[in-house]
C-alpha cells in the first residue's frame, strides 16, 4: 500500500496484496512441479499431488487470513499483536548456523539453498536500513514501544505519506 493509494483497493474490494497473493498461490504450484520433475529421485505421484495440494491449501489459507486482517485493521476492529521480525530473525540465524555447521564438514549448498540463503540475508539488510531510516521517527517509536523496533511499511504510509499528499 506504499506505492498505490488506499482509494485505489477500497475496503469492500480486494487490495494490491491480495492480487499479489492470488497470483502466487496460481503460479507457485507450477513451479514446484516443475522443480519436482526435474529432481534426479522421482517421487510417487501421491506424494507429489499430495504436497502440492498442502501447500496450495496451506498458501489459500494464509491469503483468506491476511485479507481478512488486513480489512478489521483498517476498519478498526483489530489492533496489530505483535511482529514476526523475530520469528523471521530467528529463521535466517538458524539458515546461517546449519549452512556454516555444513561447511565446516565440506558440504555447500546447492543453488537453490544458496538462493535461499542469500535472499533470506538480503531482507535482513533490507529490514537494516528500513529501521536505520526510520530510527529516530517519534510518531513509529510510539507506535511501535518495545526493545524490537521494526516499523510496518502500511503503518508508515498511513502515518507519514497519506498526511503529506494533497
Amino acid at each position: 500500500m506504499i506505492i498505490f493509494p488506499l482509494e485505489w483497493f477500497p475496503l469492500n474490494k480486494p487490495s494490491a496484496g491480495d492480487y499479489f497473493h492470488m497470483a502466487y498461490n496460481v503460479i507457485t504450484p507450477f513451479l514446484l512441479l516443475k522443480l519436482i520433475e526435474r529432481s534426479p529421485k522421482t517421487l510417487p505421484r501421491s506424494v507429489v499431488y499430495l504436497s502440492i495440494i498442502t501447500f496450495v491449501m496451506g498458501a489459500s489459507i494464509h491469503l483468506v487470513g491476511d485479507s481478512v486482517n488486513h480489512r478489521l485493521i483498517f476498519s478498526g476492529y483489530l489492533v496489530t499483536e505483535g511482529q514476526l521480525f523475530i520469528l523471521f530473525l530467528l529463521t535466517v540465524l538458524a539458515m546461517l548456523a546449519l549452512a556454516l555447521r555444513r561447511r565446516r564438514r565440506g558440504l555447500l549448498p546447492d543453488s537453490n539453498g544458496r538462493f535461499l540463503l542469500l535472499s533470506f540475508l538480503l531482507g535482513l539488510l533490507l529490514v537494516g536500513a528500513w529501521v536505520g531510516c526510520l530510527w529516530h521517527d517519534g510518531v513509529l517509536r510510539r507506535r511501535y514501544p518495545g526493545p524490537i523496533y521494526v516499523p510496518e511499511p502500511w503503518a508508515f504510509y498511513t502515518l507519514r505519506l497519506a498526511r503529506a499528499a494533497p
